[in-house]
C-alpha cells in the first residue's frame, strides 16, 4: 500500500491528515465492520483492529489488514464466548483510557475536546460529534479488505 498503514500518519508523524480524509477514512472502516458483521454470508469479527492493521492506498482508501485472530461465529448460536486476543501491550500507557475518556466526552456533550490537536480546530463540528456513533448511521460506501 503506497501510504503503509494510519498508525504512521497519527504516532510516527508521516503526514498530517486532513479532516476530511480521517473523516472518510473513519467512515471506510465502519463501512468494512459492517460488511463483515453483517453482510457476508458468515459473521467475522476481525479482533485485532488497530491504527496498524488500518492500510492506505495512494488516494487514502481504506483496506482493513491482519485477520490473522479472526473468528467466524456460527450463526445459530446467540452467544459466544471468546478469550481476548490481538496485539499485546500495542498501546502506549498515556493511551490505555483513552477511549474511556472519548466516551465520557462524548456522553458529556464535549466530544469536540477528543480532537487531534494536529487537526488545528479544522474540522466539520456536526462529523465530529457524530464519529462515536458512526455505526448508527452508516452511509453507504463500499467495503474493501
Amino acid at each position: 500500500m503506497p501510504n503503509e498503514s494510519l498508525d504512521n500518519f497519527l504516532f510516527i508523524n508521516k503526514g498530517k491528515l486532513e479532516w476530511d480524509v480521517r473523516h472518510r477514512i473513519v467512515l471506510e472502516i465502519v463501512s468494512t465492520l459492517h460488511y463483515i458483521h453483517k453482510d457476508v454470508g458468515q459473521c467475522a469479527l476481525h479482533k485485532d483492529i488497530k491504527a496498524a492493521n488500518v492500510l492506505l492506498n495512494k488516494d487514502f482508501s481504506t483496506k482493513l489488514g491482519d485477520f490473522g485472530v479472526a473468528k467466524l461465529l456460527d450463526p445459530f448460536l446467540r452467544s459466544q464466548k471468546m478469550g481476548v486476543v490481538g496485539t499485546l501491550g500495542f498501546l502506549a500507557p498515556k493511551y490505555q483510557n483513552e477511549g474511556r475518556w472519548v466516551w465520557q466526552l462524548y456522553m458529556g456533550g464535549a466530544i469536540l475536546q477528543a480532537a487531534d490537536e494536529k487537526l488545528q480546530r479544522k474540522f466539520n463540528k456536526k462529523e465530529m460529534e457524530a464519529r462515536p456513533t458512526s455505526g448508527h448511521h452508516l452511509p453507504k460506501l463500499t467495503a474493501t479488505m
